[in-house]
């Protein structure tokens, strides 16, 4: 919150999915305007800040995410100069003391075939959590963690609710850029801290495999719940084969949870369908 204070926005909305840790006390402290996502969803919480914000440009700032000075600035920037409606900025590792944020900032390098920029990038600069692009980049998918958005195109191309535990970030992609839409990397640097714990490791992916199965479920591509159990075995046998044993834990906990994490969502969809049909 000092990081987004610093950068001296016209206004600041926090949405609170109903915390229990007392963030809704600390949040009173900076005297920001707090809205309260009693639905308990991620695409939700999003449209109801953009709902509320009057300004032409929307930022979105997870909790786990830290900006730099002038970050706000830069991507509104970048959207007009390259006539994007959102830009994410460049995001790198805010820490990596426990195995799992090591792994984490380390995985996307295992996607990169050999000779590819972003392979490169990640041997020698300072990596990022997540591939999406090199900055200055037009891309066709863009996280939500430090995001700027045209809020006028938010409010005719909306977050969906039914995006409830993850995913919200892909689904509001998908659509904007089926739209002819332009999304792209910032030159704005932001920070993230990857979950430090097993336990919020393991949760996180669990949560994912749930938006798996909405996606798959909105789209009507049921081969989507075979992607997120193919990749993390198939990188665990490669691993495995070419004795890179650090990565094996990794693959094997991701793969496992996200499995759970259809299984949860195939029972949570199908319930609330059937709650919808009653």
């Amino acid at each position: 919150m000092d990081a987004v204070m610093f950068e001296k926005p016209s206004e600041i909305i926090a949405v609170d999915r109903r915390s229990t840790d007392g963030t809704i006390a600390i949040l009173r402290r900076y005297g920001v305007r707090i809205l309260v996502d009693n639905v308990g969803s991620l695409g939700f919480s999003r449209q109801l800040g953009t709902k509320a914000a009057r300004n032409d440009y929307v930022a979105f700032v997870d909790s786990d995410t830290v900006l730099t000075p002038g970050c706000i600035r830069t991507m509104i920037h970048d959207i007009k100069s390259n006539g994007w409606v959102g830009a994410q900025a460049t995001i790198r590792s805010a820490e990596d003391v426990s195995y799992w944020q090591r792994m984490e900032r380390d995985r996307s390098a295992q996607f990169c075939l050999k000779g590819d920029r972003s392979a490169q990038f990640y041997r020698t600069g300072e990596p990022r959590t997540s591939f999406i692009g090199t900055s200055g980049e037009t891309t066709s998918f863009i996280g939500t963690s430090a995001t700027m958005f045209k809020r006028n195109i938010l409010l005719s191309c909306p977050f969906d609710p039914m995006m409830r535990e993850s995913y919200e970030d892909t689904d509001i992609n998908r659509r904007l850029i089926r739209k002819g839409y332009r999304l792209g990397v910032s030159d704005a640097i932001a920070y993230h801290y990857d979950r430090r714990e097993f336990s919020a490791f393991v949760k996180q992916r669990i949560n994912r495999g749930i938006g798996t199965v909405r996606m798959a479920m909105k789209y009507h591509e049921r081969w989507q719940l075979l992607s997120p159990l193919i990749i993390p075995f198939s990188l665990t046998i490669r691993n495995l084969a070419s004795s890179r044993m650090k990565y094996v834990p990794f693959w094997t906990a991701d793969g496992v949870a996200r499995f759970i994490g259809i299984l949860l969502g195939i029972s949570k969809v199908r319930r609330e369908n059937n709650a919808r049909q009653c």
